[in-house]
């Protein structure tokens, strides 16, 4: 049963994220638009946007989820009642952490858009990690709980490094070239 609660609520789970796909396949083309007419001034204020919209999008996601977790759920098992409390243990805490999850649309996408594709792996790499981390050790300590904590916990590990990667792209790109647009005006 626990088996059937995690595949239906992961379901749902994905359904909920598309927000953040389709945030991230924007902020790509956008940055990459930009930088490439170094239009430095509106990555910076695309990127603010997009932080904006992925917190909308998180607020949103989870109290729909929240919400409509019920109906979704008779969607997607047909053994609704026995399933239930294990589904929507999983739907609170991976809904509850978007955040995390939008961050990494935002910063992921807008990086690789400005050429920086490459060390993008870096979080890739960071969210295996956390995941096995999270299966070894989080579900022998907390059961199904640490199970359904691995992608928040990934997320999380993946949001670190990606946002030193963008603090590193802007402050080495980003700002100087800034600062020179502004110097010339």
């Amino acid at each position: 049963m626990t088996v059937a609660a995690y595949t239906a609520a992961s379901k749902i789970d994905t359904i909920a994220q598309q927000p953040f796909l389709a945030m991230g396949a924007a902020i790509a083309t956008y940055c990459a638009q930009n930088y490439g007419a170094h239009q430095f001034e509106r990555i910076r204020k695309g990127m603010n946007i997009g932080l904006v919209l992925t917190v909308i999008f998180s607020v949103c996601g989870f109290l729909l989820v929240l919400i409509l977790r019920s109906p979704l759920l008779k969607l997607f098992s047909e053994d609704y009642e026995s399933i239930q409390e294990e589904a929507y243990l999983y739907l609170f805490i991976n809904t509850g952490t978007y955040l995390f999850l939008g961050l990494i649309y935002l910063y992921r996408n807008g990086i690789q858009g400005m050429g920086f594709s490459a060390v993008t792996m870096l979080s890739g790499v960071t969210e295996l990690v956390m995941r096995v981390f999270a299966a070894l050790v989080f579900a022998k300590l907390w059961g199904f709980v640490g199970v359904c904590s691995a992608n928040p916990a990934a997320w999380l590990g993946a949001d670190i490094i990606l946002i030193i990667i963008y603090c590193w792209v802007y402050k080495k790109r980003i700002k100087p070239a800034l600062l020179r647009e502004r110097s010339q005006q």
